[in-house]
């Protein structure tokens, strides 16, 4: 509601609050709404139950009035009159009735009518003063109500609403109505449909159909192909399977034996017998901090610890003695030492001077008589070359008489590699003897294979003897379990018969003892009064 100073009628209630820029609604019933004012709370005042003196000693006493600019003189004499009486009734107990009374021949004002209810508050002015100002009773002007708000734009009196603030009033009234008429209309909420779209939603619904019907014969093709190559795949991943399984029973069989595992000991059956102590003695080296077998502190062998502790004193006492005395020693003979050393290289200088010349005689001795040796020795190597040479030339008709190739010895053809392998440039076919170890050998085979046949034969009787006891076993489960559950749905059942009981005896007890304050009719009637 914009400021301003304006009659409005008619309305049940003959007062309002008026404040400096502000006018507060009064209710229809005769009673003002509260009104907070900064830290203070206006008080709902029944205007019915009590007269105008009496209003005006209650709420504008002690507040000051403005005179608008453009309002009439007599409703502002009014004002005043009834200001002055409210103080004099203070003080002589008077009334404010004379004075409504001087105001009976005032001629009558027109009105324009408004609906208070939609009335939206400006959001800036705040109320601050406020004075009840009553009608004048033997007026017409008795049972309307009197907004007077004091302002700068009072003069603006006869200016029209705001085309804005009606249409943006309306707009909202309007969207309230649809808002309504869509939320409470329970068979276009709940049943309302779109032809149009449903028919769109059919005409895609069949593209899809056939797209699909497509897409599937395109994949059963497909599907077809791979399951040709699936089988050509999984006959080969068989057949490596099964090589693979055998190589790997094999290699279990050779190099996993049970005693080869890191785990064995968790279930050697002679764990018990290999087993050893806990702590055997303070220097066992499985007695760690987390074996919690030795403590610091903990000194089992204190007195031979004590004992041998004295005794490596006293060992360390003679050695160092000992080492004094060895030191003082060699000091004494490195002296005696030092002395003969000196004499000797003295003598030693001597005696290399003469030695030198013997030497030097000697190496002219010993060159002449090398030189000869020489001319002798090559001399002899000379003759023994010779000598070889012949040798040589009378082994090697010797050999080519007597060798492999000329007598055709059988035994030639064996070969370094191995006797399984022979040379083939000089083999001369098989002996008698090698083809019947071949034979012989062939014969062993077919025994081994004929063996092992009726090996997996016997296990394969063994193994179908085990599944027949295996489902035997199954069958006799089955039926034990069987009867586990209908005992167990039998304790069930009484289980769910005594909750049902107790469920009926609580509902009863909440029909007939907490559930008796039931709601009434007119309880429904205060919901969805709006679409909020």
């Amino acid at each position: 509601m914009s400021p301003g100073s304006r009659f409005y009628s008619p309305l049940a209630a003959c007062n309002c609050l008026v404040g400096e820029s502000l006018v507060v609604k009064v209710s229809d019933f005769g009673m003002a709404r509260s009104v907070r004012v900064g830290s203070v709370r206006k008080t709902k005042i029944p205007f019915e139950h009590f007269s105008n003196s009496e209003a005006v000693d209650k709420i504008s006493a002690g507040l000051r009035l403005f005179r608008p600019k453009m309002s009439p003189e007599r409703v502002y004499m009014l004002m005043k009159n009834c200001r002055q009486q409210a103080g004099r009734s203070k003080r002589g107990g008077g009334t404010c009735a004379s004075a409504a009374g001087r105001t009976s021949a005032w001629p009558p004002m027109t009105t324009p009518d408004m609906d208070l209810h939609t009335a939206v508050l400006p959001a800036g002015p705040t109320l601050q003063r406020t004075d009840l100002v009553p009608a004048p009773p033997s007026s017409k002007l008795l049972g309307q109500l009197i907004f007077i708000c004091a302002s700068p734009d009072m003069h603006k009196v006869d200016l029209l609403p705001d085309p804005k603030e009606i249409a943006a009033t309306e707009r909202r009234r309007n969207q309230e109505q649809q808002r309504q008429s869509r939320i409470f209309n329970a068979k276009c909420r709940t049943i309302g449909v779109d032809v149009q779209t449903l028919d769109r939603q059919v005409q895609e619904l069949k593209l899809k159909e056939r797209a699909e019907k497509a897409s599937d014969e395109a994949y059963d093709a497909e599907s077809l192909l791979n399951d040709k190559i699936a089988q050509i795949l999984e006959h080969r991943q068989e057949q490596l399977a099964q090589t693979l399984e055998k190589a790997v029973q094999d290699f279990r069989n050779q190099l996993q034996q049970p005693h080869t595992r890191r785990e064995f000991d968790l279930y050697d059956p002679k764990a018990l017998k290999k087993d050893q102590p806990a702590r055997v003695g303070d220097e066992d080296p499985r007695c760690g901090l987390a074996s919690l077998q030795k403590f610091t502190g903990e000194d089992l062998n204190e007195k031979e610890r004590k004992k041998m502790q004295m005794d490596l004193t006293k060992k360390w006492f003679s050695e160092q003695l000992e080492e004094r005395k060895r030191m003082q020693h060699q000091a004494k003979y490195a002296d005696h030492l030092n002395d003969k050393k000196r004499v000797e290289l003295d003598e030693r200088a001597l005696n290399l001077s003469s030695m030198e010349e013997e030497c030097r005689k000697a190496i002219n001795l010993a060159t002449k008589n090398y030189n000869e040796a020489l001319a002798l020795e090559a001399s002899e190597h000379k003759r023994l070359r010779n000598q070889q040479e012949q040798d040589d030339n009378f082994a090697e008709i010797f050999n080519h008489l007597t060798g492999d190739i000329l007598t055709e010895n059988p035994a030639a053809a064996s070969s370094s590699y191995g006797p399984h392998r022979v040379i083939p440039d000089r083999w001369k076919g098989m002996s008698p003897e090698q083809l019947q170890a071949i034979r012989e050998t062939q014969d062993q085979q077919c025994q081994e294979k004929q063996r092992l046949n009726e090996q997996d034969k016997q296990l394969e009787t063994e193994w179908a003897h085990q599944r027949v006891l295996a489902a035997r076993a199954a069958m006799t489960l089955e039926q034990q379990e069987m009867e586990m559950n209908k005992e167990l749905r039998k304790r069930l059942d009484l289980y769910n018969q005594q909750l049902s009981k107790e469920q009926k005896a609580h509902l009863e007890y909440l029909e007939k003892e907490v559930y008796t304050n039931n709601p009434t009719a007119h309880y429904y009637t205060q919901f969805n009064t709006t679409s909020r």
